[in-house]
């Protein structure tokens, strides 16, 4: 996922002048909401590749602004050390959730990008009060103030991009909504501010089959963290949290893909099962 150097005859090319990027992320975030709209596959031409993470996060804003879609939260992606390590990045990537794409468990799924990738087992947040922007970097403590309640959840993740999210790389996966496809969540898990997240066991199912398992430490640590990270993030790229808004945190287990049609399931141990069934 890692960006490649913009060249020609393996020799690097200057960057355009800001006029001509801000002309070719417009013209990138057009193509991009076509394709998600008409549910067909694209191949950004050589004109519109991306130059840095900021031009992918100038392309999601005119995404958020333009498309016929309400955003209802955020997603974390990108979150552990080793997808870091992979995407040649020191931190995560931040995506829009849009409403239409927000799914109670159980749902059945037979619609999204052209390009579905697979699945992530993730736990996500509903927040409570806004967060805005401030100089002092928001604390554990200040989130978690925020938070109204800690759902399971299953993020469906895809792209419009031919080559898929990994080889895409990290500037084009986070313009297209940071490789979101829709997200399942189940009800509020009760007295979940006792609970140790980063200890949870977390396992994924296709039909019934493991696919594999790890602990909520492999989100940062702490799912928790991903939250305080991306409360700090978004006053830079010119956004903040807002009440009512989901945050779905980062892959736990995932992302893994999937032939479909397929029936899904993340085992939280203690706290419960998620569903989704994709039917291709």
């Amino acid at each position: 996922m890692r960006d490649e150097p913009n060249s020609a005859n393996g020799k690097h090319t200057s960057p355009p002048p800001p006029e001509a990027t801000s002309h070719y992320t417009g013209e990138a975030a057009s193509l991009l909401i076509a394709a998600r709209e008409q549910n067909k596959l694209l191949d950004l031409p050589d004109s519109l590749k991306l130059q840095s993470l900021k031009d992918g996060y100038e392309i999601q804003d005119k995404i958020i602004q333009n498309i016929n879609m309400k955003q209802k939260g955020w997603k974390v992606a990108i979150t552990s050390d080793e997808l870091m390590k992979i995407a040649g990045l020191q931190e995560p990537v931040s995506g829009p959730l849009f409403e239409q794409w927000v799914y109670p468990e159980p749902h059945t799924v037979s619609h999204g990008a052209p390009t579905l990738y697979g699945f992530e087992f993730e736990f996500a947040f509903k927040m409570a009060k806004d967060m805005p922007p401030r100089e002092r970097p928001y604390n554990r403590k200040d989130v978690l103030a925020a938070v109204d309640s800690l759902h399971l959840a299953i993020e469906l993740v895809g792209t419009c991009y031919t080559q898929g999210p990994v080889k895409s790389g990290v500037s084009q996966f986070a313009a297209d909504h940071g490789g979101n496809n829709g997200f399942v969540y189940e009800p509020a898990i009760p007295n979940w501010r006792n609970i140790d997240l980063s200890k949870v066991t977390v396992t994924g199912y296709f039909d019934n089959k493991e696919i594999g398992q790890n602990f909520g430490s492999n989100v940062m640590g702490d799912p928790v963290n991903s939250l305080i990270w991306l409360a700090n993030h978004l006053p830079k790229i010119g956004y903040n949290l807002k009440v009512g808004e989901w945050v779905t945190t980062g892959a736990v287990v995932g992302p893994i893909p999937a032939n479909l049609p397929v029936k899904v399931r993340g085992d939280f141990g203690t706290l419960g099962c998620v569903y989704v069934n994709f039917e291709g």
